[in-house]
């Protein structure tokens, strides 16, 4: 009976080991997958914000604006269900395993950070914009003035590195943003809402880039016009959600009587984009987000972070 039982024991044992080799080759080879179809996002998203840059796919080669095919969003969808239509019974099957859903997002559209950091300090005017984001977010002037206090201590650690990247000066640190958007915010105390909403309004690029006026919400563009009141801010992107503004003298000729801007602010074009997407395969998952820069007629990757 207790050679029945260390035989029945043995046999048991052998066949989990087995198993679990087989379950850990299985997640290995899921996991792989994951990473190779998030790659192809990646490069789906360069390419189509190379072909926007031609004019293509119904895009504009002198704006950029929400109904362009850049602006869509990818719903969470089957890689099957995308492309029966051009696979075999047997790929079919395969690709069933598989999802992807994704986004990209004009970061010009949002209140840079970096337009505070100068040489000497901060810049008053850019300390004055935020200040109204941080009232919109329904930040204290007590909290406005330690998100200013983080900005500058997070801007005397950082530096630009060889690709144009502003990073943390620690070797293999993260992006700026990423480190002012996981650490620096949460650690200002901030409700929900209004942590939120700043993740939603703010950016901190490589550098100082204008805002475009045909992404931009409300809010953004109060702030940065410096206006009193958002109702007019509202009024000009009910304008460019209709109709895209092609110019600045077009988004002049919108601004009520009296207003006055700096040209310099604003612009219609886009050159920094954030992509993020999910990929999924059997059992492995993996989320991403890409900072992409598109410039000379290039599309480049500026930052890559896998999410947890």
């Amino acid at each position: 009976m207790a050679l029945v039982m260390v035989v029945t024991s043995l046999t048991v044992g052998l066949a989990w080991v087995g198993y679990s080799a087989i379950a850990r080759l299985e997640n290995q080879r899921d996991a792989g997958q994951a990473r190779l179809i998030a790659q192809a996002m990646m490069d789906y998203a360069r390419w189509i914000l190379t072909s926007d840059l031609r004019g293509a796919l119904g895009g504009s080669a002198t704006l950029d604006h929400l109904s362009e095919p850049w602006a869509q969003p990818i719903p969470h969808s089957r890689l099957n269900s995308l492309l029966g239509g051009q696979m075999s019974d047997q790929d079919l099957r395969q690709f069933g395993q598989a999802a992807i859903s994704g986004q990209l997002a004009d970061e010009q559209s949002r209140f840079n950070l970096e337009a505070l950091v100068k040489a000497d300090g901060l810049d008053a005017r850019a300390v004055e914009r935020l200040a109204r984001l941080s009232r919109a977010a329904g930040l204290s002037g007590q909290e406005h003035d330690a998100l200013v206090e983080q900005v500058a201590a997070l801007a005397r650690q950082t530096r630009l590195d060889g690709a144009g990247r502003r990073r943390l000066m620690q070797p293999g640190a993260v992006s700026v943003w990423q480190h002012f958007e996981r650490s620096v915010l949460p650690g200002l105390g901030l409700g929900e809402t209004q942590a939120q909403a700043l993740r939603q309004w703010l950016t901190w690029l490589p550098e100082r880039t204008p805002v475009n006026v045909n992404t931009a919400s409300a809010a953004v563009l109060q702030a940065v016009l410096e206006m009193d009141s958002v109702a007019t801010a509202e009024r000009i992107v009910a304008q460019r959600d209709r109709i895209p503004f092609r110019s600045l003298a077009e988004f002049t000729a919108f601004m009520p009587p009296g207003q006055s801007f700096e040209t310099v602010q604003f612009d219609m074009k886009t050159k920094y984009f954030r992509a993020v997407g999910y990929a999924q395969f059997g059992r492995a998952e993996q989320a991403f987000e890409v900072l992409l820069r598109r410039e000379g007629g290039r599309v480049s990757v500026v930052d890559y972070v896998v999410l947890d």
